[in-house]
């Protein structure tokens, strides 16, 4: 026999509602709700990665360039130019200016960027600066922009 007050009552008092016990998603719905977080991923993923390749370097970006450019053939520097004339470089302007270093270069060290005296910059800053459309301070990309005016 259980004891006084560790029984579970089975009857709902007068005035009360009857619990429903909790149903499970159906299959339909589980397939639906990973559809549609899957498509919303493919879509975010893909303007995210517009956005991203779109938007300008960084300081560190920027000073992987600068580090060689005073160095660099005529050629390459045509090049690296070409896409200094927006007055900034986006992300995926360095895979050409990449390619057009290493015709000059043994190598480009991409990571960790050499120090040329900028604030280190946090990823929520640089995430700010995007949305907000504030460009970016470097003195790489100062270095550049001179070395192109003479």
């Amino acid at each position: 026999m259980p004891k006084a007050g560790n029984e579970i009552p089975h009857q709902t008092s007068p005035g009360s509602v009857p619990l429903k016990s909790a149903k499970a998603l159906s299959f339909g719905s589980v397939v639906f709700i990973g559809i549609f977080l899957y498509g919303t991923w493919q879509i975010m993923s893909t303007y995210l990665d517009e956005w991203f390749s779109g938007s300008e370097l960084t300081a560190e970006g920027y000073a992987v360039i600068a580090k060689d450019y005073p160095g660099l053939s005529e050629k390459t520097k045509l090049v690296i130019d070409f896409y200094l004339n927006k007055g900034y470089l986006a992300v995926r302007d360095t895979t050409p200016i990449y390619s057009a270093m290493l015709n000059d270069l043994p190598s480009v060290e991409l990571s960790p960027g050499p120090d040329l005296g900028d604030p280190k910059e946090s990823l929520n800053n640089v995430i700010y600066r995007r949305i907000m459309g504030i460009p970016t301070q470097s003195k790489g990309k100062d270095l550049m922009m001179q070395h192109r005016q003479q």
